[in-house]
């Protein structure tokens, strides 16, 4: 008989990782929706005393971190693809 492994033991829910993989397209449609951002930058920045020099250095190291998390999603996303990808083939 032999031995049973970890990976022996690990149920391949197909359904879920679906409904995983769905779930991260819909949060990543609503990700892509830029038009708040784009009131932004054309109707808020731009208004006389829109903001102090505190206020905006706290939104400005906001949208970096924005920034940096979203560019961190989209290398790890294609990681994933590349090596789902791969798998198999």
């Amino acid at each position: 008989m032999q031995p049973v492994t970890t990976v022996d033991k690990i149920h391949h829910d197909i359904k879920a990782l679906d409904k995983q993989v769905g779930d991260l397209i819909a949060s990543m449609k609503q990700l892509g929706r830029v038009e708040d951002l784009e009131e932004l930058r054309i109707k808020v920045f731009p208004r006389p005393g829109w903001t102090t020099p505190a206020e905006f250095l706290l939104v400005t190291a906001a949208f970096g971190a924005l920034r940096a998390q979203v560019e961190a999603v989209t290398a790890l996303k294609q990681k994933v693809v590349e090596a789902s990808r791969s798998i198999g083939a």
